[in-house]
């Protein structure tokens, strides 16, 4: 009797054993289980807020890069500009010193005759020119048969300008006058240009 009850005893304990290891193998399992799982809802989280930043600084970087290269061309485009104005301003010198010269010639008389010539001069007409070229002016006008009046303007190149007040009739046979008008249509229609290469920004 008291063997049967030692085996009672003991089929108990191994099966309160076999069910406590079971329970304890499954509680583990159970708790590998939430671990992952939370573990892999961190890693998620980290994944994504990685991903946001590094859009974030991607995005900033493509901002600078774009806010960089239009100041770049901007810079460029001003240097261009300015050289641009710098060989103008150096051929527009040029010419201004080749009609100086031409002043100075005998052919600019001739061309203060044919200047004179093609005018419908009239009395109250006065006829305005350097200082330098009143004397010839004068000259000039006596002999095709005039008597106006000659007075000194700012001209520097030469040529002459007749005023006309009483007939509002102007007549202009400067020269400043002519080179700045071409000058003008030089800026304005000239192929002229300084241009940018593609390649200075690759």
């Amino acid at each position: 009797m008291k063997e049967l009850q030692e085996k009672l005893i003991r089929a108990i304990d191994e099966d309160v054993r076999s069910n406590a290891d079971l329970v304890e193998e499954m509680l583990n399992h159970e708790k590998d289980l939430l671990l992952n799982d939370q573990i892999n809802f961190f890693r998620e989280g980290l994944e994504k807020d990685k991903a946001a930043y590094l859009e974030g600084e991607l995005k900033e970087i493509r901002t600078y890069a774009a806010t960089r290269s239009s100041r770049d061309r901007l810079d460029v485009k001003k240097k261009l500009i300015e050289l641009r104005a710098h060989y103008t301003g150096e051929l527009f010198n040029l010419v201004r010193k080749q009609v100086l010269d031409f002043s100075k010639s005998d052919t600019y008389l001739t061309y203060m005759q044919q200047g004179l010539g093609g005018l419908q001069v009239r009395p109250s007409g006065i006829f305005e020119v350097r200082e330098e070229d009143v004397s010839t002016m004068e000259k000039m006008l006596k002999k095709a048969g005039y008597e106006n009046e000659v007075k000194t303007a700012f001209m520097p190149l030469g040529g002459f300008r007749y005023v006309d007040e009483e007939n509002r009739m102007e007549f202009s046979c400067s020269l400043d006058e002519k080179c700045e008008e071409q000058m003008e249509w030089f800026a304005s229609h000239s192929s002229f240009r300084i241009m940018e290469r593609e390649d200075c920004h690759e």
